[in-house]
């Protein structure tokens, strides 16, 4: 739910921004879940600045989100009640506390985990991670909003997101806020997305999904109003090339001289193809 700010300042007048409060339940983050996260201000591990326009910022707590890494998505944990939305510095959508009843050797145990929170969950869902089982329950995990599934078990027109690459190695597609891709189709044993981008992938009906949009879809309606929040997120300001002198940039001194715009390694920054050759691109499917 969006906010629009009262102008009381210059930073407040054009200000619109995000309620931070969540949809109710556990608003705590549990102390297994949470770990600090170390501040390198664009800096590899020599010291060196790699990344610009990085730095300072608020300190913040990493949370634990399991269903993306390698332990949360290779276990079957069955069934899971969410107890809480909470809000997460770290990304653009809210996470979902879930507990979930586990089936082990003495019984059944609980166990807490995060979760990406998908539009329209609500405290009190029971939400299913893993293998649908047959019979009646097929039906009932089918139209679950926010159970991850093999994209095998999901019906074709279906929107999804966190989607996986590789069988058991995590979600690593459309994670951010308000976020969704479409199951197109299932040729040959793949499943055919389309991500928010319009490029479309094909990866095995063996990955993993989870049904429904990433939460938060207001935020591409968010104006920051003044640099002051930039750099309460870490970002630090950012000179233009043409107010610089040209010994530090293509674009200094009085004018750039008609040439078109290039950073300051003197590449051209706009209007040219930027992926690399060698990234991993074989799920990619071109017309």
């Amino acid at each position: 739910m969006r906010r629009n700010e009262k102008p009381r300042t210059p930073g407040k007048r054009h200000q619109v921004r995000m309620k931070v409060e969540t949809e109710g339940g556990l608003q705590r983050i549990p102390l297994h879940l949470r770990e600090g996260k170390k501040q390198v201000s664009g800096r590899n591990h020599s010291g060196r600045i790699t990344v610009r326009h990085r730095g300072g910022g608020k300190k913040r707590l990493l949370r634990k989100v399991y269903p993306r890494t390698t332990s949360g998505r290779n276990t079957n944990r069955g069934r899971g009640k969410v107890y809480g939305i909470q809000y997460d510095p770290n990304r653009t959508g809210r996470l979902a506390l879930v507990q979930w009843e586990k089936e082990t050797e003495g019984g059944r145990s609980r166990e807490w985990t995060y979760v990406l929170a998908a539009e329209g969950m609500k405290v009190g869902q029971r939400i299913q991670l893993g293998q649908r089982k047959t019979g009646e329950e097929r039906g009932v995990h089918m139209n679950l909003v926010g159970s991850t599934l093999a994209l095998k078990e999901i019906p074709v027109g279906s929107t999804v997101f966190n989607v996986e690459l590789n069988p058991g190695k995590g979600g690593k597609y459309v994670r951010s806020a308000g976020t969704g891709s479409v199951l197109l189709r299932k040729p040959d044993g793949k499943g055919l997305l389309r991500l928010p981008s319009g490029a479309r992938i094909q990866v095995s009906l063996d990955c993993r999904a989870t049904v429904g949009r990433v939460a938060g879809e207001d935020h591409r309606m968010e104006a920051i109003g003044k640099a002051g929040r930039n750099r309460n997120k870490g970002w630090r300001p950012t000179v233009r090339g043409e107010a610089m002198n040209p010994i530090d940039h293509p674009h200094g001194g009085r004018t750039r001289g008609g040439r078109p715009e290039v950073t300051p390694w003197g590449k051209i920054a706009k209007g040219k193809p930027t992926r690399k050759k060698k990234k991993v691109s074989v799920w990619m499917v071109k017309d």
